[in-house]
């Protein structure tokens, strides 16, 4: 009987995945989750989740945002329709984090989340590279600062980021 000297490789559809990536995922996911819940407690205990406290916020984003018209418009409408579109936020907020955190539905329940919002920052989305964020990329001189011979520092622009965990 031969032993195998070499440890076993994480292979996925021929490409060599990192041991630890699902801790890393589950970590985001669980992190994710929990601002989900503490949102929702802490709009919870502001009163945001009745019809006056939901009208009232939407109303001063409106008025104090810079969003684009069409976007305000949007915001007014659910704003003016506040007696059906607060408690539809305090249930997709609480129930989001519920399922983040227990592990059930993540896929569906990333989806979901990222258009609502979670960015952590201006040059960064939900763990996409932003503006800030700056990529080597090949170019034909080596005028003004550069990486090397026919390279140059250039901004990664994420499309549409989105964690799926």
């Amino acid at each position: 009987m031969t032993t195998n000297a070499t440890p076993p490789r994480y292979e996925t559809t021929g490409v060599t995945a990192q041991p630890y990536a699902p801790n890393g995922l589950a970590l985001v996911r669980l992190t994710i989750g929990a601002m989900f819940v503490w949102v929702f407690f802490e709009n919870l205990g502001k009163g945001l989740y009745t019809p006056g406290g939901y009208a009232g916020l939407i109303n001063y984003y409106i008025k104090q945002g810079h969003a684009p018209a069409a976007w305000k418009a949007i915001m007014g409408l659910a704003a003016s329709h506040a007696a059906l579109t607060a408690p539809m936020q305090a249930l997709t907020e609480s129930s989001l984090g519920i399922l983040l955190v227990a592990g059930l539905f993540t896929r569906p329940a990333a989806i979901i989340a990222q258009p609502l919002g979670l960015g952590v920052g201006h040059g960064v989305d939900m763990g996409a590279a932003g503006s800030g964020s700056r990529i080597a990329g090949a170019r034909g001189g080596t005028r003004g600062q550069s990486l090397g011979h026919r390279c140059i520092a250039g901004a990664a622009m994420a499309v549409f980021p989105m964690v799926v965990i």
